[in-house]
Parts: C-alpha cells; sequence; structure tokens
C-alpha cells in the first residue's frame, strides 16, 4: 500500500471520527433513545458533564429540562439564556438558581412569556421586578403582583402604576398592608375599588372601617 493511498484512509478515519463524535464524547454518556426520558435525565441528573452535553440536544425540550436544573452550571445557563426557543428561555428565567444577571438580560426578552416568568420567580430581585410595574404586557404586570417576595415598596408601586388586572390580582395577597387595600378603595376602576373595600372587610373584620364609597 503505497503512501498515498494511506493518506486517504487516514482522512477517511478522521471524518467518519468526526461525524460519529469520537473527537466530542458523544458516545460517553449512555443516552437513552426516547426524547421523554432524556427530558427527565435532563431534570433531575446531578452529573455537571451530562447536563453541558444535554444543553445542545436538538430537542427543546431536553434543553429546557436542563435549564430547569438547579445543577446547571451559571455558563450553561448563559447560554440557554439565548436559546432559540422561548420555552428553553422560560425555563432558564424559573431556574431558582438562576444568576440575577441572567434574570436580568431574561427581563428585556421581547417575548412576553418568558418575563411572565422572571415576574414570578421568587428569587428575582427587586430591583428587576421593579421594571415590570409598568410592563407593556398586563399578564408581565399580574405574575409580578402574585411574586411571593414582593416588598411592600412594589405592592404600592403596583397600586399607583400598574393596570386593573394586575392590581386585582395584588387584592388576592394575604400578606398585602391595610393602607393599600384603603388606598385602593378609592381607585377610579369602581371593580378595584369594590373588590378593595370587600378584601378589607374579610381581612380585618374587628377593625372599625371608614366607607370611602
Amino acid at each position: 500500500m503505497n503512501k498515498e493511498n494511506i493518506k486517504k484512509i487516514l482522512v477517511l478515519f478522521l471524518i467518519t471520527c468526526f461525524f460519529n463524535g469520537c473527537f466530542f464524547n458523544q458516545n460517553k454518556f449512555d443516552l437513552p433513545k426516547e426524547n421523554g426520558e432524556k427530558m427527565n435525565l435532563a431534570r433531575e441528573t446531578k452529573d455537571i458533564e451530562l447536563l453541558q452535553f444535554l444543553a445542545k440536544n436538538k430537542n427543546q425540550g431536553v434543553r429546557a429540562n436542563v435549564a430547569s436544573n438547579i445543577k446547571t452550571p451559571q455558563k450553561t445557563l448563559e447560554k440557554l439564556a439565548q436559546d432559540d426557543s422561548w420555552v428553553v428561555r422560560s425555563y432558564t428565567a424559573a431556574n431558582r438558581q438562576c444568576p440575577q444577571s441572567i434574570l436580568t438580560q431574561l427581563s428585556s426578552d421581547p417575548n412576553p412569556k418568558v418575563r411572565w416568568v422572571v415576574a414570578k420567580n421568587p428569587t428575582t430581585n427587586q430591583e428587576i421586578l421593579a421594571k415590570f410595574v409598568t410592563d407593556q404586557d398586563n399578564e408581565v404586570q399580574s405574575y409580578l403582583a402574585e411574586n411571593e417576595n414582593l416588598s411592600k415598596k412594589l405592592m404600592m408601586e403596583i397600586a399607583n402604576k400598574s393596570s386593573s388586572i394586575a392590581i386585582l390580582k395584588l387584592l388576592n395577597r394575604l400578606d398585602l398592608p391595610k393602607e393599600i387595600f384603603m388606598h385602593l378603595t378609592q381607585h377610579q376602576d369602581n371593580k378595584v375599588k369594590e373588590k378593595a373595600q370587600k378584601k378589607l372587610e374579610e381581612n380585618f373584620p374587628n377593625d372599625e372601617i371608614l366607607s370611602h364609597q
């Protein structure tokens, strides 16, 4: 066999290895064939290397479950936060270990469904949440109003600046201060006004309540 033929065989071998993942450890993991099983694996595994590998999977459901895994490293989350799929980006935003820097980035996502999740995530800091008080999407404002770690300052901001839809959600909070209930009994929207009065009476039945109607 001459040198030229040996070179051709070597080139073919290298090309075969490239596409079969010899140099990228694609066969290192004994992965299930079904995407559903891969999603479960991506959601439950604690193996960092496996998570990094699955983050490159073609199936958005697999990548989304990697994004939701609290063991997924920051660099991988940073890449998933820029994924073409809004579903993957929203799962990244829902991760309770998601760094604030990534949540800041996702808080300006063009897809409102991603912003919904950032607004709802209880680990999102108050500075980021403040951006959603006047978000152009009323659903984003509503999810903000339901955030379990919302500060009293932001509650009042919502009461003063957000849509009536969001304020009605705000009035369902058990931790809403009495002064905000009273403040909203004077709201210009009759639905808000009536609900605020009703909730005030329900939540503070033993207090002397002055009617603002």
